[in-house]
């Protein structure tokens, strides 16, 4: 594992030639793909960021944990997107989230709408809570649905801008104005 972080530090100096601010390491789902637990995330985000030339920063899919099985190192903790999105990772300054509705089983990619958040696990109020929790600086939500090939655009849309909806309604909720597409904590 510390081969690959110095490998990603090596990337780090590429990004920073290139004038990029940042990169994210996608935390992941097998034990074949690093990072895969909490605990390997930690290590791997601060020995990268003691020698890069930008900050990596932790990435994390809702969908990326909770059906692991089969990892003896990968425990319940790792299994929970709320704890993962709850844990400060190096100097916390920035995460993205790639938002997908799931189960247990799978990592589904599944829209926001009611029929999927009845049988979900992620709860987007939940995410945002845990998130502010972690005390991380700006976290950037992106939403990772995908659909079966050859389903229809006009199939696409209403899904899409339901699970927007969804996504607005938890971030007002949680007491955030939206402004511009950017949401910011209301000032109390």
């Amino acid at each position: 594992m510390d081969r690959v972080c110095d490998e990603i530090a090596a990337v780090s100096e590429y990004a920073a030639q290139r004038g990029m601010k940042g990169i994210f390491l996608e935390q992941m789902h097998r034990p074949q793909l690093q990072p895969n637990t909490i605990g390997r995330a930690q290590h791997m985000i601060g020995r990268i960021n003691s020698k890069s030339a930008v900050p990596v920063h932790i990435h994390i899919d809702t969908g990326h944990m909770a059906h692991v099985r089969g990892d003896p190192v990968h425990g319940e903790r790792d299994r929970n997107p709320l704890e993962w999105l709850g844990t400060p990772f190096g100097a916390n300054e920035m995460l993205l989230i790639h938002a997908q509705q799931t189960d247990d089983q799978a990592s589904r990619h599944w829209p926001f709408t009611a029929e999927y958040n009845r049988r979900g696990i992620i709860d987007p109020l939940k995410v945002i809570r845990a998130v502010e929790r972690s005390g991380v600086r700006e976290a950037v939500v992106a939403l990772e649905i995908l659909f079966l090939r050859g389903t229809r655009i006009e199939d696409i849309e209403a899904p899409l801008l339901e699970s927007a909806q969804c996504w607005r309604d938890a971030f007002a909720a949680a007491g955030y104005a939206e402004k511009d597409a950017t949401f910011a904590k209301k000032e109390s």
